[in-house]
């Protein structure tokens, strides 16, 4: 079955910790400054590839002040 998600969810799981929390990190600061429609249909994004990788990129926006 092919999917937009399945090879990024594969990839996401094959990282390291540290490489997974940079991932967040880079992408917190360009996606804080984003409309909050698009966040959120980006995060959606994230959680269908890997609900880790969706609560991560979460965490990272909220360390940066971000409401969602």
């Amino acid at each position: 079955m092919e999917d937009d998600f399945t090879q990024a969810g594969n990839l996401f799981r094959l990282m390291s910790e540290q490489a997974k929390q940079n991932l967040f990190d880079n992408l917190a600061g360009p996606l804080s400054q984003v409309r909050p429609e698009t966040l959120q249909r980006q995060l959606g994004h994230f959680d269908q590839a890997d609900a880790a990788y969706g609560a991560g990129v979460r965490a990272a926006l909220a360390a940066r002040g971000v409401v969602l």
